[in-house]
């Protein structure tokens, strides 16, 4: 991969290390990475999730960002898990004003068939902010998967997170994205979790069959420009 802006898109704060930890870790050095979280749940949900909470939430994030040479990162405060009571195209124009500052050529969504709804409201107000005619200098756009929701996801037809790009992973990548997941205390479980170390590892080892790699993390490259 040349040099590039890479922007990932996150609904939640942990979805970008779930979905993409490991290509964070083998780019990052030769790239210009950032990260745009779109919510806060303390404007969702006050009664389980307090600012405080919030404020912890987000210095796990930046304190794994600073570890791993994230260029920047960016918080919105879109009510969670309640994006689908947000009019779409605030969370649109939202998204395309950080395309016009980043101006990125690469950009990672969450995937349209998993279950959390502000996966699914992430992946469409994004698709509509990166129509081609307006960001020429956009060549891909790819789509992650996320541990415990994507894999619970509908499971039929273009709903099935059926992947068709794969990156591989070394050993240490594969730690680097556990110790970025380890950061986020408040986020990590304990296995048969999925979203918990040994989830992680099997996963990419998984993925890294189907791809005749030790390690890999998954795609879908859902549009490429020439």
């Amino acid at each position: 991969m040349n040099k590039n802006n890479i922007l990932i898109i996150a609904p939640h704060a942990d979805d970008e290390i779930l979905g993409c930890g490991g290509m964070i870790s083998k780019y990052a050095k030769q790239n210009n990475i950032y990260i745009l979280i779109l919510t806060n749940a303390a404007r969702g949900n006050k009664d389980k999730y307090s600012e405080n909470y919030i404020v912890n939430l987000r210095k796990e994030a930046m304190k794994a960002h600073k570890f791993i040479g994230i260029k920047k990162t960016f918080f919105e405060d879109f009510p969670a898990p309640m994006l689908d009571q947000v009019p779409s195209y605030l969370i649109s124009d939202t998204i395309s004003n950080y395309i016009k500052k980043i101006k990125p050529t690469k950009v990672f969504l969450p995937f349209y068939g998993d279950t959390h709804i502000d996966h699914k409201i992430t992946y469409e107000a994004s698709i509509v902010a990166l129509r081609p005619f307006i960001y020429k200098q956009i060549d891909t756009i790819f789509c992650y998967e996320t541990l415990s929701e994507t894999e619970f996801g509908i499971q039929k037809n273009n709903y099935f997170f059926n992947p068709n790009y794969f990156v591989s992973l070394s050993k240490k990548d594969l730690a680097n994205k556990i110790k970025l997941l380890k950061f986020y205390k408040s986020q990590i479980k304990t296995y048969p979790h999925p979203r918990s170390v040994k989830g992680i590892e099997i996963l990419s080892l998984y993925r890294g069959l189907m791809s005749y790699n030790n390690y890999a993390e998954a795609f879908i490259k859902i549009r490429e420009y020439d």
